[in-house]
């Protein structure tokens, strides 16, 4: 059963970056781990922070030892390996967009983060941004442009998390309460569409989330009605394609980049413990 966590981890890498995908102004990677358990979690966690990949003969899952050090740390082992897996979604996918063999490590240190934690820019000049909960690891990049990506399973309780939001926004949501998973969708699709803004402008849940205004319903991209102050209008906003993979409605995404019109592409491997 380890080796086929492993096994599994790194076929769905190797096909995220296969020649000819991923083309785009904005590039979205993802990973979802199917069918987990804490077993599975803890085993991959091991292998990795072991350097199993490497002794399995693939070198392309570059970590820096800080960062596994830190993923011992964490208490959970699915926490540590959500952690790992976006590090080596971001290597691979900017020596990707760099149009350079991403399956090649050269040497590893920390990727640096500016002041909010966010991921600073790739060598050829890629804005980067990486997110995760639940099942899923999500890396976005953008030519010359910030970027934000998000996904959530879970979100803050109404009561606090309805205070922060935009006066329309909250009018909105309430009218939904009504109706509990109609509600509760669409407070998932607000929370990762606010979030995608903020980090896409580099403050993370520092800048006001009542200072823009995102739409409440489906809609599933063009849903930022009212962008930051001082981060101009000309915004590309899309939700998380829903038809990535089956079952996957528990969750909610979305990225934010800051310039119009941008071709958003999205690609998500699949890793599983049982094949």
């Amino acid at each position: 059963m380890p080796d086929s966590v492993l096994r599994s981890f790194v076929q769905a890498i190797e096909a995220l970056f296969q020649t000819g995908h991923g083309a785009g102004d904005v590039r979205c990677f993802g990973l979802r781990f199917d069918g987990f358990d804490c077993s599975d979690w803890g085993h991959l966690r091991d292998a990795l922070c072991a350097g199993g990949v490497r002794r399995s003969g693939f070198r392309g899952l570059p970590l820096s030892g800080g960062e596994i050090a830190r993923a011992r740390r964490f208490v959970h082992a699915a926490d540590a390996v959500r952690h790992l897996a976006g590090r080596i979604l971001l290597r691979r996918a900017a020596r990707h967009a760099a149009g350079r063999n991403p399956s090649r490590s050269d040497g590893i240190a920390d990727w640096p983060c500016d002041a909010f934690g966010k991921p600073r820019r790739t060598p050829s000049g890629w804005e980067v941004s990486i997110a995760h909960s639940g099942p899923e690891v999500w890396v976005a990049l953008a030519s010359g442009a910030a970027v934000g990506i998000d996904v959530e399973i879970d979100v803050p309780e109404w009561e606090a998390f309805g205070e922060l939001l935009h006066p329309l926004e909250r009018i909105a949501l309430s009218a939904m309460r009504s109706e509990p998973r109609v509600f509760d969708a669409a407070c998932r699709r607000v929370w990762t569409r606010k979030e995608a803004v903020v980090k896409a402008a580099g403050l993370g849940l520092s800048m006001p989330l009542d200072g823009f205004e995102v739409l409440v319903d489906a809609t599933p991209a063009g849903w930022l009605c009212k962008a930051p102050q001082g981060y101009g209008e000309a915004w590309t906003v899309q939700d998380r394609p829903g038809g990535l993979v089956d079952g996957g409605e528990e969750l909610a995404g979305a990225v934010a980049v800051a310039a119009a019109g941008q071709d958003v592409i999205w690609r998500l491997g699949r890793v599983s413990p049982s094949s």
